[in-house]
């Protein structure tokens, strides 16, 4: 059996609620919600004096993907749940 920690330790960095948010924080806030995923290895930072920019490390971020994606119904599957038209 695969060992699922990295990809939950991945989920739990990203689930943060400030994280899921676009709203502007305070300095010292900004810097350890951009910290702790970066020391996960989900984003990257790149520095070009007086800009940083931080991006997502896609290749890092993959297994969750993968592991997410599995949690949708397959479009072959016999009983995906159909939407109602709303009036």
């Amino acid at each position: 059996m695969p060992d699922d920690t990295p990809v939950a330790d991945l989920a739990k960095v990203l689930a943060h609620r400030a994280r899921l948010r676009s709203v502007a924080l305070a300095q010292s806030i900004e810097s350890e919600h951009l910290r702790t995923p970066k020391t996960a290895g989900a984003i990257t930072r790149e520095v070009d004096r007086p800009c940083v920019c931080y991006a997502l490390n896609r290749p890092a971020l993959a297994p969750l993907g993968k592991r997410t994606a599995n949690l949708m119904p397959d479009s072959r599957a016999c009983c995906i749940p159909v939407q109602k038209e709303t009036a």
